[in-house]
């Protein structure tokens, strides 16, 4: 039985290694190298719930060992586990892309292209629309119905994706009486 009590990052960032081993077998046939997983703030500057590096930024001193980063943004840990979920294999698309040199974005990343929108297609992704975002490109797309029953099936921790960075306030509001 899960106690949320006893639960930890580390639990969390665990159980994040151990969906990108199931996602890279099942969507990107093993050939993803293994990034260091971080939950880090967004800085509440952003409304980005996840980022992929662009180059190796954790390694070795002398770089015999070098790793992209794949951040999911501590603010949206707690939302629905599609949603999560979603924006892991997001971030995995940009690393497959990264690690086949195709690029995938454009104006420092943040418009995301044809290339991209046509990658997470294949992997079971829905727009809504189909027209490009003005300053985003094709970056909203979401899970569709036969991809989060396919992620769904999967040995996957579910129960484990309920804590996020709220802060003090949210607490004491919280603690107060409030909603948060």
């Amino acid at each position: 039985m899960f106690d949320i009590k006893s639960l930890t990052l580390s639990d969390i960032t665990t159980e994040l290694h151990h969906v990108f081993e199931l996602f890279n077998k099942t969507y990107f046939d093993g050939v993803l190298p293994t990034p260091a997983i971080t939950i880090q703030s967004n800085g509440h500057q952003r409304l980005s719930m996840g980022w992929c590096s662009v180059v190796p930024v954790w390694g070795t001193q002398d770089g015999t060992l070098q790793m992209y980063e794949l951040n999911l943004s501590a603010e949206f840990m707690d939302q629905d586990f599609y949603e999560t979920m979603d924006t892991v294999l997001h971030e995995m698309v940009h690393l497959y892309h990264l690690h086949a040199g195709i690029q995938d974005t454009s104006r420092k990343g943040t418009y995301h292209n044809k290339r991209f929108k046509q990658k997470v297609l294949e992997l079971g992704f829905e727009y809504k629309e189909d027209k490009p975002d003005p300053k985003h490109g094709w970056t909203y797309a979401r899970l569709g119905d036969e991809a989060k029953r396919k992620i769904g099936e999967m040995p996957i921790r579910k129960e484990i994706f309920v804590i996020a960075r709220h802060g003090y306030s949210y607490f004491k509001a919280l603690a107060e009486g409030g909603n948060g």
